[in-house]
């Protein structure tokens, strides 16, 4: 079953509220959070698993203009499902501790 790291989770969820975002943005935006070599696994994994696509943009072309060429990411509608399929496995995973831990005592 194709399924989504929790590093390509949170990428995934930036990329459903950015829609559009290049590769050193998103490891700027996650600093702190995901390392520099694992923001460009999860995405190289992401995009052979069908969740996003890339495109590179070169210099002087589109809004930024200018500097070096940029690989962009969208999320694509298999990585928007595969997240809400994430979501919901944490959820119910969640809620099997929580009852697991009452009909223990805890």
């Amino acid at each position: 079953m194709v399924d989504l790291s929790k590093n390509q989770q949170l990428i995934a969820e930036l990329l459903v509220k950015r829609q559009r975002v290049h590769a050193y943005e998103i490891k700027k935006i996650l600093a702190g959070v995901l390392g520099h070599g694992s923001v460009y696994q999860a995405l190289s994994a992401m995009e052979s698993k069908g969740a996003v696509t890339s495109e590179w943009e070169l210099p002087g072309v589109g809004s930024e203009g200018g500097g070096p060429p940029r690989k962009y990411f969208t999320i694509t509608t298999l990585g928007k499902d595969l997240l809400e399929i994430s979501h919901a496995r944490d959820r119910a995973t969640a809620r099997a501790e929580r009852r697991q831990k009452r009909a223990h005592g805890q």
